[in-house]
């Protein structure tokens, strides 16, 4: 099988997916990345810090596979095997900018476009996985044609989230936080929108602000972010936190067992946040986004329901409030979108994958498998 990885992101959700085939000798997986509109080699270094089989692009081209695995439209439709394709964020039914049809309506950029659906007059993917029936209802409207290749699979990052909450503790021994401190978690998206692009210097002022005795910061900065600056500059930017204790996630990793150690996340309208509040962490928005937004979709309903911090005022007494306040279970309807398939997305994953593989599933269940603990830069 093959496993498109055309950026980090992509490679996040992945490595997800990938071992529900551990065990299995019936199965070798080959990396590509789609080698279009001039990469980044991140992915390829990633894939060759995990000693996997990586072919050039050209190669991957040529070869007929069993099955190919992408969680992004590049190159998707340019391989000869029936695709997988899934999405690389919280849900494909997500905010983004508006375009004008051709009969001049407005209507929101999902994920879902025919024309990412539909290649050369022919369905790109063999399996089009989605999060929630919502998906279902809007790809009825836009793409009728690819319903038929649907499958509701709710969302395996979400859902090993949630299978990490028990080691909760062991995450926050792992970013060096002490019994009776806060852990706050600095979330940010990329673009100028995002919580980096609007406040650089919100982690300096938290580091400023909250007392280190109660509070320890952490960072988890889009892999865009990383990329397009590159981790050295990055690094340079937030020289002086390091030195004061910030908690810096490396190249955009390792921010799920993060969510599910921290006390609070301070984001925007990025995946990260989402997945936080999905999985009942209390959330602060820093920057909510200017962009139209899809009714109902996570990013909406977010910037709805969760509090704005108000950078002209004390940071602190915002986040406490946050904290204490917070009604468990406030945010249950951002978790059903980020889902429909609570704890059940490692066997409908699995069950898919082998159906287009034509081979007959492994006898042991599919199992949700928790987060590794994270690691940070120092300084």
């Amino acid at each position: 099988m093959l496993v498109l990885v055309p950026h980090m992101p992509a490679a996040d959700r992945l490595f997800d997916i990938l071992p529900l085939f551990d065990g299995d000798h019936r199965i070798q997986q080959t990396f590509v990345v789609p080698d279009l509109n001039d990469p980044t080699d991140k992915p390829a270094r990633l894939i060759q810090d995990r000693d996997g089989h990586l072919v050039s692009w050209l190669q991957a081209r040529h070869t007929r596979y069993d099955l190919a695995l992408s969680a992004g439209r590049d190159g998707s439709d340019m391989v000869d095997a029936p695709v997988v394709l899934l999405a690389h964020g919280a849900t494909k039914y997500q905010t983004k900018a508006p375009v004008h049809r051709d009969d001049r309506r407005t209507v929101p950029i999902t994920g879902l476009e025919r024309h990412d659906l539909i290649r050369r007059g022919h369905l790109v993917a063999s399996a089009l996985m989605l999060a929630n029936h919502g998906e279902l209802r809007w790809l009825r409207e836009v793409c009728p044609e690819a319903e038929p290749t649907a499958v509701v699979g709710g969302d395996l990052c979400f859902d090993r989230m949630r299978a990490s909450a028990r080691l909760r503790e062991v995450y926050r021994q792992a970013l060096g936080v002490a019994d009776g401190q806060r852990l706050v978690l600095v979330s940010s998206t990329w673009r100028t929108e995002s919580t980096f692009g609007r406040h650089a210097e919100l982690v300096r002022r938290l580091l400023d602000e909250l007392p280190h005795r109660r509070y320890v910061v952490c960072a988890a900065l889009h892999p865009n972010i990383w990329e397009t600056h590159s981790g050295f500059q990055v690094r340079s930017w937030l020289a002086d936190c390091l030195g004061d204790g910030l908690r810096l996630l490396p190249d955009g990793r390792f921010w799920q067992a993060s969510v599910m150690a921290a006390d609070l996340v301070l984001g925007d309208h990025g995946s990260v946040t989402q997945y936080s509040a999905a999985c009942d962490v209390p959330v602060v928005l820093a920057a909510t986004g200017t962009e139209a937004r899809t009714p109902n979709s996570v990013g909406d309903l977010l910037s709805a329901r969760a509090p704005v911090l108000d950078m002209s005022e004390p940071l602190q007494p915002q986040l406490d409030s946050a904290i204490e306040e917070h009604a468990p279970g406030r945010h249950r309807l951002i978790a059903d979108l980020v889902t429909g398939r609570h704890g059940e997305s490692a066997a409908v994953f699995r069950e898919t994958m082998y159906r287009l593989l034509d081979l007959p599933e492994p006898d042991r269940p599919a199992v949700t498998r928790p987060y590794a603990p994270p690691q940070w830069i120092r300084p």
